[in-house]
């Protein structure tokens, strides 16, 4: 028997069952599922932030849930409160951003995509750092 689509109710249920602490400023914003798509954001983020990749993992892993088996509103807001604000330039993003589900990857370049052209290339992707080129590198001693 199939599974009901992931709406915004059973995506609190889900983001709380595992991160409870988020339950409150989630129920705060019952009604607006692309305001609680942020708190979990943010969470998100946060774990990005401090290397807490057993974190990420588990956030990716939710969110990944969502694309596959989301409703309609929560696949968008997976995309314009989630995927379109994740900020892999920091010290941790590259390991984060290696850890994308092959979903959220897809997803997070066609926002990106979408963002650069809307805004006529006038979009900073925050992207996981760049691998500074072995000339630039200083050789260790």
């Amino acid at each position: 028997m199939p599974r009901e689509p992931i709406d915004p109710s059973s995506f609190v249920q889900l983001v709380s069952s595992v991160y409870p602490d988020l339950r409150a400023e989630l129920d705060e914003d019952d009604g607006l599922e692309c305001a609680q798509m942020r708190t979990f954001c943010d969470h998100t983020q946060a774990a990005i932030d401090r290397g807490d990749m057993a974190t990420v993992v588990t956030c990716f892993g939710i969110a990944d849930r969502v694309i596959g088996e989301g409703d309609d509103s929560m696949q968008n807001a997976i995309h314009v409160s989630y995927l379109e604000h994740l900020d892999f330039r920091g010290t941790h993003g590259r390991q984060a951003f290696g850890n994308l589900t092959p979903r959220l990857r897809t997803g997070w370049q066609d926002i990106n995509e979408y963002m650069e052209a809307l805004l006529k290339g006038d979009w900073t992707w925050k992207e996981p750092p760049k691998k500074e080129p072995r000339s630039k590198r200083r050789r260790r001693r």
